[in-house]
């Protein structure tokens, strides 16, 4: 598999997940998991960014609700919803 179709793959599972951030709260903090996970793997967030929204996600639930936004905002910022 080329890293260029790899690439694409990895887009469209992004864009799914984001498409299911309109379920509860707690399922939105495992889809950004997953999220942050496959941008961490394309190199499009730094580790500084993946530990800080990782305990924002693992905080109260303000903290969660904060890193549910970031997440969705990184994803609007780079277009790959």
């Amino acid at each position: 598999m080329k890293k260029s179709e790899l690439k694409q793959m990895i887009y469209k599972e992004v864009k799914q997940q984001f498409v299911r951030m309109r379920h509860p709260l707690d399922r939105q903090v495992n889809n950004a998991v997953g999220i942050i996970r496959k941008l961490q793997h394309l190199n499009l967030m730094s580790p500084a960014t993946v530990i800080r929204l990782s305990k924002a996600l693992g905080g109260d639930k303000e903290d969660k609700i904060k890193g549910v936004k970031a997440v969705k905002s990184f994803v609007r910022a780079y277009n790959l919803k």
